[in-house]
């Protein structure tokens, strides 16, 4: 009966975790009937949980802690979106999951997030951080069909099945030369 927004990872400045807060501010001011779970730990927890309660969020935001394998699965099988505010990738794990579970990713625009989303079709990047835009493109993202197949066709391209013959294509060994 809740729309559940998550972002996956360490809980740190890099991750842009205060900005997802700040969207989500935003963003339950129209979607009341929501929740954002924060699934892992960090060092930034302390400050992120701070910003919770100044902003009266208590109620609808989790802080998980560090969460095994099987807790983070769950989390994605019960998401409506996923939500990375990274100000910086080198490629995102949480997006390749996502994917896989056939999530609506918002996310700014970092290092592969142009390759996972199509815009309007699996999610959005906004290329901003703004925070008004930002939770404006997680409503249009809820519009998206819950389980999304262009997310799902999306996730078989980084497949560990296909990873080999992929890399193969690029790099070439020669023996004995």
């Amino acid at each position: 009966d809740k729309t559940i927004c998550v972002q996956v990872g360490r809980i740190s400045k890099q991750k842009g975790c205060d900005f997802i807060l700040q969207s989500f501010y935003q963003f339950q001011k129209t979607q009341p009937d929501s929740l954002l779970i924060f699934v892992g730990d960090g060092e930034e927890r302390n400050n992120l949980q701070q910003q919770i309660n100044n902003l009266k969020l208590e109620e609808k935001t989790l802080i998980t802690g560090f969460a095994s394998t099987k807790e983070v699965a769950l989390y994605y099988n019960a998401a409506n979106l996923v939500l990375v505010g990274s100000h910086m990738e080198g490629w995102s794990i949480a997006m390749v999951e996502a994917l896989a579970w056939g999530k609506n990713i918002v996310s700014t625009n970092v290092s592969g997030a142009n390759e996972m989303i199509s815009q309007g079709e699996n999610g959005y990047i906004v290329n901003s951080r703004n925070t008004e835009l930002f939770a404006k493109k997680m409503s249009d993202a809820l519009k998206l069909p819950a389980t999304n197949e262009c997310s799902i066709k999306k996730s078989k391209v980084y497949s560990l099945s296909t990873l080999k013959p992929d890399i193969e294509k690029h790099w070439t060994f020669k023996i004995n030369e």
